[in-house]
């Protein structure tokens, strides 16, 4: 039940301020005012172009119409005269990362920043109330906090945000419709895939797996081939839906936005892979065959990601983290079972370092991950400068487990542990 005390908006206005790490001496406050037409334009657009197509939180045809309404024919804006600043300033700020994803504005600008805290500077009650406009509001924050590497921010935004949509019903279901457009499609594909991973954790995951087990005929082994044979069916039937939408768009692959590419399609279709032949609760010791296609699906992955990451399309997010760490984690447990051949991945482990250190110092977690896998490396490396003999597997495995146990101690230290089969994963 959502809180209606008077303390309540300094609460969240408390919480949501520091969440996305805005002080009142902060330097951005010495950026000047953002008034080139161009610029806000761009920033504008590549919201539009990404963000909006997946959260579709604005309305977008008054929204355009109002923000051409702030350029008089002097060329002068005064963005504060908007009818709706938090609105305009936080699009903005979820817009300017897109620029600062593609090179175009250097981080250090710290452009997203300072139109996140013109933004909070606008908010007074407006994160306080029980409407949808609130729930607008909160939405547009949490995109941007997506992009804070602050530990929880993401976490405390999305709970205010869920329990208000349950307070006002929005949990429940909607009527069906036909997709009559490219985005609507889109979305379908976007929602679809939510709905699969939430299928995979719910009958390979749970802890409640055993109940699959009670009053029936068949033995554990078939049930699980069942149940997994059940999901990759559907793997595959969403795949064929994204090949068939691509088919139909060739324009997309112009697009800045990565939820129109095949690429980002791919490395899904393989991360769902993964989240399906990993030690579960269903199946927690995989045969060999489930181990050679766990492997496969996590160089596919690595592969298809740093694709992304190089065309300047992969966002450098929370959501990518926590995606990437659970790919990193599989593939250090397939190492250690050797259903990856570690001499022929030298390639995708320098992957996994370029993209860890992507994140910038203020990641910390990215950045230790991004040392464990240097050690990786630099084994590597000894192992090549000596012909590739290897005189003592036995070290090489003990190398590759202590590893692992690095690895996961960063994620149980930071509080960023992926929190599904613990001890089918670390305890091999």
């Amino acid at each position: 039940m959502i809180c209606l005390d008077n303390s309540y908006p300094k609460q969240i206005s408390k919480v949501l301020i520091s969440a996305v790490g805005i002080k009142t001496n902060s330097n951005v406050s010495i950026i000047p005012p953002i008034v080139d037409k161009d610029l806000l334009t761009s920033i504008i657009g590549l919201f539009m172009q990404h963000n909006y197509r997946i959260c579709p939180v604005i309305h977008k045809k008054e929204f355009l119409e109002n923000f051409q309404k702030l350029f008089k024919e002097d060329g002068i804006v005064d963005l504060d005269s908007h009818h709706d600043p938090y609105e305009l300033y936080m699009v903005l700020a979820v817009g300017s990362t897109g620029l600062e994803r593609t090179g175009i504005i250097s981080r250090d600008k710290k452009l997203s920043e300072y139109f996140v805290s013109m933004a909070l500077s606008h908010v007074h009650n407006n994160l306080s109330t029980n409407s949808l406009t609130n729930v607008r509001n909160l939405t547009l924050l949490a995109l941007y906090s997506f992009f804070n590497p602050a530990e929880y921010t993401s976490w405390e935004i999305m709970g205010k945000l869920t329990r208000l949509a349950i307070h006002l019903g929005m949990n429940h279901k909607i009527l069906d419709q036909d997709a009559r457009n490219e985005d609507i499609a889109v979305n379908r594909l976007v929602i679809n895939l939510r709905r699969l991973e939430g299928k995979i954790l719910r009958r390979v995951h749970s802890v409640n797996i055993y109940k699959n087990f009670i009053n029936k005929d068949k033995l554990q082994e078939e049930v699980c081939q069942e149940i997994l044979s059940d999901l990759r069916k559907e793997i595959e039937d969403w795949y064929y839906q994204v090949k068939s939408v691509d088919n139909a768009n060739t324009s997309v692959r112009q697009s800045v936005s990565f939820h129109l590419l095949v690429p980002w399609y791919t490395a899904r279709y393989n991360h769902l892979l993964i989240l399906l032949y990993r030690p579960s609760y269903l199946n927690p010791r995989p045969s060999q065959d489930l181990l050679d296609i766990l492997g496969k699906s996590c160089l596919e992955t690595l592969s298809y990601t740093y694709k992304l990451f190089k065309a300047k399309l992969l966002p450098l997010n929370w959501t990518t983290l926590y995606r990437f760490l659970m790919v990193c984690t599989t593939i250090l447990y397939c190492l250690c079972k050797w259903a990856i051949d570690l001499m022929e991945s030298k390639t995708e482990i320098c992957y996994c370092i370029e993209i860890f250190q992507a994140f910038g110092s203020d990641w910390i977690v990215a950045k230790k991950c991004a040392e464990v896998f240097r050690k990786i490396e630099n084994k590597l490396l000894e192992i090549t400068l000596s012909d590739g003999h290897v005189s003592d597997m036995d070290n090489l495995s003990k190398e590759l487990l202590g590893a692992s146990s690095s690895y996961h101690e960063i994620l149980n230290v930071h509080s960023v542990d992926l929190c599904i089969d613990t001890d089918f994963m670390y305890n091999f």
